[in-house]
């Protein structure tokens, strides 16, 4: 679903040990990583030291990007959003430091995440922040960030894509019944 030239600049939130940062390399990207843990940073500064890959790392919080406005083609934030008390800043911050057209990408656990048995344990041992990202709350703060066009992804389908205004009535319809985008063209979810 990145829809960026090659070569094209893509910010990795929350990328840590750098493994989003490193495929992204390998596909022809410009990544950078940025991450609170600087531990988490070192371990991915040695990933791509292995491979031989241009290393752009920034230990920074991603709610207070430290990058100009306009710098990013793409910014990607892969099962890290739940861990950010103030998620409305996040999608500002992308919202701001992408070019015009920009894609902001996200994928996360899904409701229940919160109330595993691992997430408490992370809360308990670590105080890692473990929260919900509910779709209609990510539309949400896309739309106040200023996005203009959402598209809802399963992950267990990539090619089909679901509009966020069709939600509510999803959630009232037997599923044979949703409209539902594969390759822009419409399908039938049950299918898949």
């Amino acid at each position: 679903h990145l829809r960026v030239p090659q070569g094209g600049r893509v910010l990795d939130l929350g990328g840590g040990a750098a493994w989003v940062s490193e495929l992204l390399a390998k596909l022809g990207y410009r990544p950078f990583t940025l991450d609170l843990a600087l531990p988490l940073l070192r371990v991915g500064r040695d990933r791509f030291r292995r491979e031989h890959l241009t290393a752009r790392f920034t230990a920074a919080d991603m709610t207070a990007l430290p990058f100009p406005d306009r710098s990013f083609e793409a910014v990607v934030v892969i099962d890290a959003l739940h861990h950010v008390p103030d998620v409305p800043a996040v999608f500002r911050e992308a919202h701001r430091v992408l070019v015009e057209g920009g894609q902001f990408l996200l994928a996360e656990p899904g409701e229940g995440h919160a109330e595993s048995e691992k997430s408490r344990a992370e809360l308990t041992d670590h105080g890692v922040c473990e929260r919900e990202i509910h779709l209609r709350e990510a539309v949400g703060y896309g739309q106040d960030a200023g996005f203009t066009r959402s598209r809802l992804v399963p992950h267990y389908v990539p090619s089909l894509a679901i509009d966020p205004a069709e939600l509510p009535r999803m959630a009232q319809t037997p599923s044979e019944r949703w409209r539902v985008l594969q390759d822009e063209r419409p399908a039938s979810f049950d299918e898949y």
